[in-house]
Parts: C-alpha cells; sequence; structure tokens
C-alpha cells in the first residue's frame, strides 16, 4: 500500500476548509486544516506535510501570500 499523502489546508472559511478535507479525503490524502496564519505555521512545525493549499486572502496579520512564502522557506513545503 503507498503512503497518503498529508495536505496542509489553510482557509478561514470552514465551510470551504471541510468541503476541501473531504474531498481530499475521499481521494485517498490526509488532510489537516488550519484556520489561520499561526495555527498552519504551529501545525508545519509538528507535522510533516506533502503539500499546503493556502487561502491567499486569508484574514488575519499574515495574509496566505505570506503564509505561502513561510511555508516554502521554512519548511520547503509546496505550494
Amino acid at each position: 500500500a503507498s503512503a497518503r499523502l498529508r495536505i496542509l489546508i489553510v482557509e478561514d472559511d470552514a465551510l470551504v476548509a471541510e468541503t476541501m478535507a473531504r474531498t481530499l479525503a475521499a481521494r485517498g490524502c490526509l488532510p489537516s486544516i488550519a484556520s489561520s496564519a499561526i495555527a498552519a505555521l504551529r501545525l508545519s512545525r509538528r507535522e510533516e506535510f506533502a503539500l499546503a493549499v493556502v487561502d491567499v486572502s486569508l484574514g488575519g496579520e499574515l495574509d496566505g501570500v505570506d503564509v505561502a512564502e513561510w511555508l516554502t522557506r521554512l519548511y520547503d513545503i509546496p505550494i
């Protein structure tokens, strides 16, 4: 059996995040949801992700572009 891909979803709209998570899980992936930039960075410290899907218009102090840059620079996660 092949390893299941861990995918980080960074999305502040719960309905969108849950829909993406269900879709990815149905395709054999292991999705994790972060609803903020800080949550995404914390999760990335604890878990290794194959890919991140990031909302570019993420609310908060850091937007999705900032999060994508940090995830790529610190953890080498493809966006």
